[in-house]
């Protein structure tokens, strides 16, 4: 279960965290999200997976609509959060100065405990806030502050799902948020429920609070609508999504052992030949067992380090002279994935055929080489290529950077 953000600086770069989930994924049964952006994201990367599941978290009690006839304090927003770095709560509070200079009655109240207190104390006072911000220290009921609430804001850098947004739905108490990763969009639908600004743009998250604060029929309206988004992840829906989930992984997981039943050797599939030229690559290959046209190939080459797909073709050609020959044309612009191979410093790329039934369930099944001369070294987006043979006879290519050339 995939509950905190994967990548670093990079979307296309997967934290060292994750290398080892990464390099068991062909033979895993399943990888649960809590995001579908996230799902999306990780796609982005290792390719569409059937044994990928959305599986976000859940309200752990019953939504009462009474919380809509609560009387909220206009002008007052809320935070509930622990008071950490990651949850970047000095913007909360620039963002409020702002406010507070269109609005000198609004008032921020903020619950929670952490190391991050005496850094928001201190910009509490250097935007001279004392009378407006206030830290309130732990609640045992953040049902009644959200409620009492107008607004709740949420700032973090980042977050696996964003737990207390969900919590204020629940309330109905609208959400501020910030564009971040993950779980912003996910709970938050932008002039809906709330508002989703601009990651890092403190002016914006101002202008929206205070839109907010002025604005009573548009409250009202987000307030109905947040509660009815924290229905949708009451037990019912988390139970029924889990269900689901499983029954599929069953699915795919039978799927999976028939098609390694089909093709059961580890070495299947061999190259014979290359052809290239200026911007194609053609590799020819030969298929030890037959495949029928019921099954969908693809090239694949995956990051040894991460297993991140950096080169993936598909819809290759027969041999008029042999049916167990195919060829893929390898369009060097187009199949070779320079932005992922950058963000992870790809040095060996192992080739794979993936093979795919009519229910999109895939196997990974390694490439060998069956006497092919490797093609001459040869450039493509300033890195140098270069095929070759691995110990174990499969077929690899190492990656060198051309260094630049002084201007």
């Amino acid at each position: 279960i995939i509950h905190s953000k994967h990548y670093g600086d990079n979307p296309l770069h997967v934290k060292p965290l994750y290398r080892e989930l990464l390099s068991h994924l062909y033979n895993l049964d399943a990888v649960f999200f809590i995001t579908e952006e996230q799902k999306e994201d990780f796609q982005r990367i290792v390719g569409e997976h059937k044994t990928f599941f959305y599986t976000p978290h859940t309200m752990d009690k019953s939504l009462d609509k009474k919380v809509l006839k609560t009387q909220s304090e206009k002008n007052k927003a809320v935070i509930i959060s622990r008071l950490v770095e990651s949850k970047n709560l000095t913007h909360a509070i620039k963002a409020f100065k702002l406010v507070v200079d269109e609005i000198p009655e609004a008032r921020l109240e903020i619950f929670g405990s952490g190391g991050a207190e005496n850094k928001i104390k201190a910009e509490i006072e250097r935007c001279n806030l004392q009378k407006n911000v206030f830290l309130k220290g732990y609640t045992n009921n953040p049902d009644t502050e959200f409620q009492k609430a107008w607004l709740t804001i949420s700032t973090s850098h980042f977050e696996g799902f964003g737990l207390s947004n969900m919590e204020a739905l629940g309330n109905g108490c609208p959400v501020v948020t910030y564009d971040y990763d993950y779980g912003a969009r996910s709970l938050v639908k932008d002039n809906e429920n709330g508002f989703v600004v601009e990651k890092y743009n403190i002016e914006q998250l101002a202008e929206k609070i205070v839109l907010l604060m002025k604005n009573e029929k548009l409250h009202e309206k987000f307030s109905k609508y947040a509660f009815e988004t924290a229905d949708k992840y009451t037990t019912k829906y988390y139970m029924k999504r889990w269900s689901d989930a499983l029954q599929k992984m069953i699915e795919v997981k039978e799927e999976k052992q028939e098609l390694k039943g089909n093709f059961p050797s580890k070495q299947s599939f061999s190259v014979r030949e290359h052809k290239i030229d200026e911007s194609n690559l053609i590799i020819e290959f030969k298929a030890q067992v037959p495949v029928d046209e019921g099954y969908n190939l693809k090239l694949v080459g995956l990051d040894r380090r991460n297993n991140a797909v950096v080169i993936c073709a598909s819809s290759p050609e027969k041999s008029y002279s042999s049916s167990d020959v195919y060829r893929f044309n390898i369009d060097l612009d187009r199949h070779f994935h320079v932005k992922t191979i950058r963000a992870n410093n790809t040095k060996t790329i192992d080739f794979y055929l993936a093979i795919s039934n009519r229910k999109q369930v895939t196997i990974l099944k390694r490439l060998s080489v069956d006497q092919a001369g490797m093609p001459s070294p040869f450039l493509v987006e300033k890195y140098k290529v270069e095929p070759y043979i691995t110990v174990k006879g499969n077929y690899s290519w190492t990656l060198q950077k051309e260094p630049e050339m002084p201007s």
